[in-house]
Formats: C-alpha cells, structure tokens, sequence
C-alpha cells in the first residue's frame, strides 16, 4: 500500500519578541485563513488522515487544531522532538511509525521541513513558505524503510 506523507510548514506566525520568544508565536489571521483554506480543500478532496503529528510550539499547535477540526484525523499527537530537530531525527521519527498508519500530516518548521521534502524526494530546490504542504507518496514501502530519495513528490499545495 501506498504511504502518504504531507509535511507541513505552520502558517504564518507572528514575529517574535524578547517576551514571548519563539516558542510562542502564535498565528496571524493570515495564517488561520492560509490554513483553513488548505484543511477546506483538502476536504473537499475527501483527504483521510490516520496521524497528524506536529510540533509543540504553539504555532504548529493552533495550525495542528486548525487542520484537525476540519479533516478529523484518526490520531493527533505533539511531538516535543519536532522543535529543533533536523532532517535525521525527524526521519528518525517517521521510521518509527506504525506499519498500519497511511496517510500523515506533519506539522514543523523551516529550514528542515523544507529539505527534507528534498531529502525525501531527490526534488532541489523546494521552499515551503508558511501554510504550504508537499505531499510525498512511498511506494510498497513501510514507514521504517523510508530513507533519502526514496519518495515520489505529487504536489506542493498552498
């Protein structure tokens, strides 16, 4: 069966300042409507979502809230390690999935999100601005054999 995975820049977020630093950045109203707009026609495509996993900042958390009220996936989770992590350790978290999971939203942040749709693709130069997904397809692959050029790029979406 085929895997989906759907990696996620947060939408827009406010600039950060000395008092709330950037862990708590929240969306701007840019950014809600950037994400409602994506969850509405994802919808409309009759998107399923088994995991939407997503960072534990709080702009990839109301981006999460936002995609889950609209496409009510089977399972949300945060996930503290989405932070800061690299392309290696966020591959370390997708190889650690469940056999019976297909479809995942992952909400995180740049610059790894977009290298590693890359690194997942062979695609270069890919940049997901704020609110833009890339979904990525794995052939007959488990999510433990996911690895560098290993999936095919369907579509950025915005």
């Amino acid at each position: 069966m085929t895997k989906e995975l759907m990696l996620m820049r947060h939408g827009e977020a406010e600039p950060g300042n000395s008092q709330s630093g950037d862990f708590n950045r929240k969306l701007t109203h840019f950014g809600e409507n950037q994400v409602r707009r994506l969850a509405e026609m994802l919808k409309s495509n009759t998107q399923e979502v088994d995991l939407l996993i997503h960072s534990t900042a709080l702009r990839c958390k109301l981006t999460a809230d936002l995609m889950g009220n609209t496409l009510k996936p089977r399972k949300t989770t945060a996930s503290q390690g989405i932070y800061r992590a690299g392309h290696l350790e966020l591959l370390g978290l997708i190889n650690e999935w469940d056999i019976a999971i297909n479809k995942v939203i992952l909400v995180g942040h740049n610059p790894t999100i977009s290298f590693m749709v890359s690194y997942l693709t062979g695609e270069q130069h890919i940049l997901l601005l704020p609110g833009m997904m890339a979904r990525i397809h794995f052939e007959g692959h488990a999510w433990d054999e996911v690895s560098k050029d290993s999936g095919v790029l369907a579509e950025v979406l915005q």
